[in-house]
């Protein structure tokens, strides 16, 4: 990823943003919104650095509680993540894309 990165913050308002546009579309057409190829937490072991506490608190929290994780700083996400921790914030920007109501699909 090219730095400076933007925020979790600004990637999951960016999102919504996304959603909002899907939502406010006048069409039957279904739409998929796809988060990068593997979730970090996934991929990190191959990387050789693993936080499994901090792995599985994101992975709870993208379905329930999105926002909890865009407060987190840039900072905070690498130290706890390692490098590919960046790569979350796509990740909070596919999520903030789907509706309440798609939690958990």
């Amino acid at each position: 990823m090219q730095h400076p990165n933007p925020t979790p913050a600004r990637c999951y308002k960016f999102g919504q943003a996304i959603g909002r546009a899907i939502e406010s579309w006048d069409s039957d057409l279904k739409v998929v919104v796809l988060g990068p190829a593997a979730c970090p937490p996934v991929r990190r072991e191959r990387a050789g650095f693993i936080n499994k506490k901090f792995d599985l608190m994101c992975m709870d929290k993208i379905v329930n509680e999105p926002e909890t994780l865009a407060r987190l700083s840039t900072r905070e996400l690498v130290r706890e993540a390692g490098a590919q921790g960046s790569e979350f914030i796509l990740w909070l920007a596919m999520r903030g894309a789907l509706r309440a109501s798609d939690e958990g699909t």
